[in-house]
């Protein structure tokens, strides 16, 4: 903590339809879509200039689906980023995009502001999968899309996808997982369904609507995944996140070693001069607050040094290098081997840890059972 920021989150709430698992804060084609990217915008001229045009090195535009952006709304976007942030730094400026939304003079523009990452969620190449999850497209589209985005320049791109779907069977996610392959991408991340509360799929599932896998099922679909990316040349350099060697996510390594980062949008989610940041996900209130010219802030939470390294035991547990030694005493001004003697012997008898070279990290085993191993470093 006390570093500024050099990395920026920006939420597009715009999608071409919402699917059924999602709680992200979307919408299909507002009518203010329009006063949005204007307000956005000028969100994004206030951090800039309250910051005093800081140096950034990572930008991920998500949402929502960004890639929906027009190429004079892209534009706009670019035009307020290079003249309220120090851009001359960026190593990587990623956008989401979902299948059947990429146009080719669009992801041209998105290269002109300065974007060199694309992540696309295909989340399955099973149609009828893809179906139960709402998603509006098909195992082609994806495959045209891709070429597209290929078509367009970009040669750092991830695609998103998931197991542990309703009916889904270990074959099934392999054979997913060999036709993502098939595409060539450098990067992929891989997640479990998770029900959330609210969702279309929670109501299904209360009303036995939706089967889901046993968890027998889900480890055996992850376990399969991490050999076969392994084999294709993907090393697995987080719990859910796989690269071709130095292609590593780098802006999501900055919320994995606990650093800070601005945000902007309806929902954007910062963490600033020690302060964790929730903007308003009411569409009226964020205009209102903004037309006022006030930071639209909802939440605001100060993270206390105890917070803050749990925080980074957490996040670190999750990469596969582990908890870093010598940052962790370095920001927080104790020795982690000290401070957690103890659990560490039994983790290690357990076989759920591993302590060598300056790091504490998960084994295999420990990994299927990250949630409990973690929770024992909480005080």
């Amino acid at each position: 903590m006390g570093q500024k920021p050099s990395s920026l989150y920006i939420h597009i709430p715009f999608c071409a339809q919402k699917c059924a698992y999602c709680d992200f804060v979307s919408f299909a084609d507002p009518e203010f879509r329009k006063e949005y990217i204007e307000l956005l915008c000028k969100e994004i001229r206030m951090i800039g200039t309250h910051h005093n045009k800081p140096t950034l090195k990572t930008i991920f535009v998500g949402g929502g689906t960004p890639s929906l952006l027009k190429v004079d709304e892209i534009k706009t976007l670019g035009k307020n980023l290079k003249r309220y942030f120090d851009m001359t730094q960026i190593v990587e400026f990623s956008f989401e995009t979902n299948p059947g939304t990429v146009e080719l003079e669009a992801l041209k523009m998105w290269r002109e502001i300065g974007a060199n990452r694309i992540s696309m969620g295909v989340q399955s190449m099973n149609n009828q999968l893809l179906g139960t999850l709402g998603r509006i497209h098909t195992a082609d589209i994806v495959e045209s899309s891709f070429n597209i985005i290929r078509e367009s320049g970009f040669d750092n791109v991830n695609l998103d996808i998931m197991f542990g779907l309703p009916n889904q069977k270990v074959d099934d996610m392999l054979s997913t997982v060999d036709a993502v392959l098939d595409l060539g991408p450098e990067h992929i991340s891989a997640y479990s369904l998770k029900v959330e509360e609210g969702t279309p799929f929670d109501k299904m599932v209360d009303a036995g609507k939706l089967v889901l896998p046993s968890e027998e099922e889900d480890r055996a679909m992850y376990h399969g995944l991490v050999e076969k990316l392994a084999y294709a040349g993907l090393s697995q350099y987080e719990i859910s996140n796989f690269s071709k060697p130095n292609l590593e996510c780098q802006h999501n390594l900055v919320y994995w070693r606990g650093e800070e980062y601005f945000a902007a949008g309806m929902s954007a989610h910062g963490y600033v001069n020690g302060h964790r940041q929730g903007n308003f996900i009411d569409w009226l209130t964020y205009k209102d607050y903004l037309t006022r010219g006030e930071f639209p802030i909802m939440t605001e939470e100060e993270i206390d040094l105890e917070d803050a390294a749990f925080e980074f035991i957490m996040l670190g547990l999750r990469l596969n290098k582990g908890v870093d030694l010598n940052l962790y005493k370095e920001r927080f001004n104790k020795s982690f081997e000290s401070e957690f003697a103890d659990v560490i012997q039994v983790q290690l008898e357990q076989g759920l840890i591993e302590n060598s070279d300056g790091f504490v990290s998960l084994t295999k085993h420990g990994r299927d059972t990250a949630n409990s191993v973690i929770v024992e470093y909480m005080k």
